[in-house]
């Protein structure tokens, strides 16, 4: 269920206490309001069934979900521009250091929440401003 006006949720984000755009989202959801959970993938959050509900909703390139920088630092061959979705969902959970973040689950809705302001269209969207 996609959040509404109606039936607001606990919207998840993709969190790591050490980063700074992570720290800037946790800002702008409790000025706002906003019920949240983390799922801290640097502490064991990032399941398989994780990683599947991420890819199933997310509506953009399966690329956009790693970081890029890190996953060359990781593994100098791994492209993920060029690799499956398949490809990409294993080596996140082999390396979860290289998945992208913060990301909101929010219902259906899955937004990569670079720079952390990207999460005010969703806010605004669902009447939570």
């Amino acid at each position: 269920m996609s959040p509404t006006k109606e039936t607001p949720v606990v919207l998840k984000v993709i969190h790591h206490d050490e980063c700074s755009k992570c720290a800037g989202l946790s800002t702008i959801l409790d000025q706002h309001g906003i019920e949240w959970k983390p799922i801290r993938y640097m502490h064991g959050e990032l399941t398989a069934g994780v990683l599947d509900l991420l890819f199933d909703r997310y509506e953009g390139a399966a690329s956009d979900l790693v970081r890029d920088r890190e996953a060359e630092e990781i593994d100098g061959t791994f492209d993920p521009a060029n690799a499956t979705t398949e490809e990409i969902k294993r080596f996140l959970h082999q390396h979860p250091e290289a998945l992208q973040r913060p990301v909101v689950v929010a219902g259906e809705v899955v937004l990569v929440a670079r720079p952390p302001e990207r999460l005010l269209e969703l806010i605004y969207e669902f009447g939570h401003a």
